[in-house]
């Protein structure tokens, strides 16, 4: 589905990612973990085709990313909606340029399906039907006509996750979408994205620097380390979906990641604040979210 081959990306003299290899398969929940500073996002952008690349490839079912398009679509940090338009226009912006199969109803009902072709563009009903059917998916069909400074900050994410997922992208692409969110919220949508995920069989491409997030979500999380940025582990999750943070699988999961990175966090912290900085007695290895940086 996806394959990033021997990557490389510098900003002038700076080298900010180094000779990448990646697979990721179709259905895949791929998370990228790594400190702040790896390049993460800046990875993630140029499966988006918003960044170019210095050398290598990246492909999409064998063909070269050199721009954006509707086969990879990027959730951002902050949601990004549009503030003059309510949730339900927010979610069907995108659906002009998107084009479904002539029988776009399922037989057994009224939800449009999340198939597209090249046959014709979205009629105005089977827009409405695909638009309602997402606002139910993220719970949020009773805040339809709600501008987006009427939303919670979970409620705004949820709202570009079924814009997104409008569009039918072959690949949906997240940058850190939870950060800014308080625990609570997190979890919940953690939840919400699982369940969405297992819908859908959508590929996803998750970049966080939350180790609890990442195991919790992922079929495999790619531990990056940095200066420049490589992938220094690729690590499967084999238990079975949904997951609870509580299972003492997914704990043992989180231990090992951490350990991983270690040396990493140890390496950035003693170029940031000395080499007499305590690391042990910080916490930065026990935080109970194993969240990189927590204590830094």
């Amino acid at each position: 589905m996806l394959s990033i081959q021997n990557l490389h990306k510098s900003f002038g003299q700076e080298k900010v990612l180094e000779g990448l290899d990646i697979e990721v398969n179709k259905g895949e929940f791929v998370s990228v973990l790594g400190p702040s500073g790896c390049g993460k996002s800046t990875l993630i952008h140029m499966i988006a085709g918003l960044e170019s690349v210095s050398s290598g490839k990246i492909l999409m079912k064998d063909r070269e990313v050199k721009a954006p398009g509707t086969d990879r679509i990027l959730v951002f940090q902050s949601g990004a909606l549009f503030p003059w338009l309510n949730v339900r226009e927010n979610i069907a912006f995108g659906l002009s340029n998107v084009k479904a199969d002539k029988k776009s109803r399922d037989t057994a009902g009224d939800k449009v399906r999340i198939g597209k072709s090249k046959k014709h563009k979205f009629t105005n009903e089977e827009k409405e039907a695909r638009v309602e059917d997402l606002m139910k998916k993220v719970h949020l069909y009773q805040f339809r006509d709600k501008y987006p400074h009427q939303l919670s900050g979970g409620m705004k994410q949820r709202v570009s996750i079924a814009r997104s997922l409008a569009m039918d992208p072959e690949v949906l692409l997240m940058d850190e979408p939870f950060s800014a969110l308080d625990e609570q919220t997190k979890m919940v949508l953690h939840d919400e994205l699982q369940r969405i995920w297992m819908e859908t069989k959508k590929t996803i491409v998750f970049v966080t620097h939350n180790i609890r997030e990442a195991v919790k979500l992922s079929d495999r999380v790619l531990v990056m380390g940095s200066h420049p940025g490589k992938i220094i582990r690729d690590i499967p999750i084999p238990y079975a979906h949904p997951r609870k943070v509580t299972d003492p699988n997914l704990v043992e999961m989180e231990k090992v990641i951490m350990e991983s990175l270690k040396d990493e966090i140890e390496k950035r912290t003693k170029e940031e604040f000395g080499d007499g900085y305590p690391m042990e007695e910080s916490g930065v290895f026990s935080g109970p979210d194993y969240t990189m940086g927590d204590g830094i």
